[in-house]
């Protein structure tokens, strides 16, 4: 049941603590049941400055700075892609200190500006219009960077060298 008046909240009170300390107690003990959060911490609980009164045995609460170096150590992969990321995100904190627009929207993947343009406006839109400048998208492999495809005009372009095997 739920305790009424003290500082703190019961795993059941949090619905993704609720299912984890379920599985947890299914596994009894087999392999750690982990829940991924670097909003929420063994301290912490849905509601803020709310410490959780306990976890139960085989559940824990960590941070992707913790999780990945623990979990993923040997894993060259798993590593690259959290530092990729983590590397995104402090990009993006760093846009927001110094006041460029589209830093929040460029961390999380949606194409928004990170970085200061090279050209204003006006000089992009007279390049394009005299045909010095080719308007288009740069689409970078997350997985392969040294790979890209450039759309413009309607016409896709393969920036990976060497035509070949375009098809199924």
């Amino acid at each position: 049941g739920g305790g009424g008046g003290g500082v703190g909240c019961s795993v059941l009170s949090h619905p993704v603590l609720r299912a984890a300390a379920w599985y947890a107690g299914k596994v009894r003990g087999k392999f750690p049941v982990v829940v991924l959060s670097d909003r929420l911490d063994s301290g912490t609980c849905a509601r803020p400055n709310q410490p959780i009164t306990r976890l139960p045995p085989g559940l824990e609460i960590l941070p992707a700075s913790e999780y990945f170096p623990r979990f993923h150590a040997d894993n060259p992969t798993a590593m690259g892609l959290y530092e990729s990321v983590r590397v995104a995100r402090e990009d993006a904190a760093a846009a927001r200190a110094i006041g460029i627009s589209g830093a929040d929207d460029a961390a999380s993947g949606s194409g928004a500006q990170l970085y200061a343009p090279h050209l204003p406006p006006s000089a992009l839109a007279e390049g394009v219009a005299a045909g010095e400048l080719i308007q288009g998208t740069l689409r970078i492999s997350k997985h392969l960077p040294e790979e890209a495809v450039v759309r413009a005009g309607g016409v896709m372009e393969s920036s990976g060298g060497g035509g070949g095997g375009s098809g199924g």
